[in-house]
């Protein structure tokens, strides 16, 4: 009986000295640009002319002198399991690729067999004024007479603002919950460091904010580099911000990744990732252990034992 009765208090201090950890969700903001983080770039090379998946373009301008054809999918799963389901790659391939990629078995939930906006097309040439330009066909209807053509920057972390400003919205469509929805996301596109080299990114990231003792802390999370926009790729990372860091690229290690710990007001934080789809930011507040005196403990239970003897 008096062992079961320490066993008890023990257990009770022990609750008291180790609180439950509190996990703390918040709203998403998705805010255009690149914000403090250095963004990644996904590399692009022209459409080879006997690409099987290739497709008739038009409204092409005149003026745009040695035009070149690049083609960006956006939503890989949903863009090959139409072209399975269309005939253009074979069965074999398209197991194959399941498997070599470990994609799950198409369902209604997240395919659609009806063929949606799953690609961009692209166009790189030079203007009248022999200056490098770019097109893309937002509403991926095939259709670049009534697109505007765009100056291609190259790239450099001395223009990431300007590569940013220089992106165009793309309306695009996916599958949620069985049905067709529309997305629209940004894509900016850039010539690279080496001759005939082009490079590409989303530049969009989220803004999120923390309340500590009635003050608010602005928290800005990427997602994938801001290289996929499709909500199933949501790995991401994420920065406190302050004062210092306003108008300014942080270093590459700076960010916290996911399952991270960063720590605002002597409260530590883990970082346990985002939801797009729920449009959520999660977090885990790790309290601190309670200090307690180990000699008050020794006569607590010195105290304890001599009052049930």
């Amino acid at each position: 009986m008096t062992q079961s009765i320490c066993l008890l208090v023990c257990l009770g201090i022990y609750s008291r000295c180790f609180s439950q950890d509190t996990v703390i969700e918040v709203p998403l903001t998705s805010v255009k640009g690149y914000s403090v983080f250095h963004p990644s770039f996904a590399s692009k090379v022209e459409e080879p002319a006997e690409d099987v998946f290739k497709e008739d373009l038009s409204g092409i301008p005149l003026e745009l002198n040695n035009p070149k054809r690049f083609h960006i999918v956006f939503n890989e799963k949903q863009f090959y399991y139409q072209q399975y389901l269309s005939g253009k790659l074979s069965e074999a391939r398209y197991h194959q690729m399941k498997e070599m990629l470990k994609w799950e078995e198409p369902n209604e939930q997240d395919y659609s067999k009806k063929t949606i906006s799953a690609s961009v097309y692209l166009l790189v040439g030079e203007n009248e004024s022999g200056q490098k330009v770019w097109m893309a066909d937002t509403d991926l209807d095939h259709d670049f007479s009534e697109e505007e053509a765009k100056p291609l920057l190259s790239y450099g972390a001395d223009t990431y603002k300007a590569i940013a400003k220089n992106a165009v919205e793309i309306k695009a469509q996916r599958v949620e919950k069985k049905r067709i929805v529309e997305a629209a996301f940004p894509l900016t596109f850039v010539e690279g460091l080496e001759k005939d080299t082009y490079l590409f990114n989303h530049p969009l990231h989220y803004s999120a904010t923390l309340h500590l003792d009635n003050k608010p802390y602005e928290i800005k999370i990427n997602r994938e580099g801001f290289i996929f926009f499709h909500p199933e790729n949501s790995n991401s990372e994420m920065v406190v911000m302050n004062d210092s860091l306003e108008g300014k690229v942080m270093d590459i290690e700076g960010p916290v990744s996911e399952s991270q710990y960063f720590t605002i007001n002597d409260i530590t934080f883990e970082y346990l990732g985002i939801d797009v789809g729920r449009n959520i930011a999660t977090f885990r507040e790790v309290l601190k252990k309670r200090t307690y005196n180990l000699h008050s403990l020794d006569q607590f239970f010195h105290n304890f034992q001599e009052r049930i003897l």
